[in-house]
């Protein structure tokens, strides 16, 4: 899939960053550089494995479906590096990153990826047919 990385990364980093901010740092009081560098870390991860190699081959739905798999799975496990109030719990916070994720991703980021992508292929693919036509 040939896409801009840049816009890509700008469009989906910021997202990631913000809802991450909002339930870790505002519904659940961590500290408010934490849920910016675990969203950095699960934004890229997730764009390189998920969004470049799982969503072209697979579509929408089952890319959303691993990106909820993977983003809770991976927001968990860096939670236990962070200093999180006693009385909360890690396992929620992360399903509930998990599942904003998979609504922002499932609505918008994909259809963005495969938009972007399939108007680049296209393009290659009507100027092959030119060239095969005016052989």
């Amino acid at each position: 899939m040939n896409i801009n990385h840049g816009k890509a990364l700008l469009l989906k980093l910021p997202i990631m960053m913000l809802l991450f901010f909002l339930i870790q740092s505002v519904l659940y009081e961590i500290t408010w550089y934490h849920p910016l560098w675990i969203a950095a870390v699960i934004g890229l991860v997730t764009y390189v494995a998920l969004d470049l190699f799982v969503l072209p081959k697979v579509g929408t739905y089952p890319a959303a479906a691993a990106d909820l798999v993977v983003v809770y799975f991976l927001t968990w496990l860096l939670l236990m590096m962070v200093d999180v109030p006693e009385d909360s719990n890690r396992g929620l916070i992360a399903l509930l990153c998990a599942l904003a994720v998979f609504l922002v991703e499932l609505l918008f980021f994909h259809r963005f990826m495969l938009k972007n992508g399939d108007r680049v292929v296209k393009r290659e693919h009507l100027s092959e047919d030119k060239t095969k036509n005016n052989l």
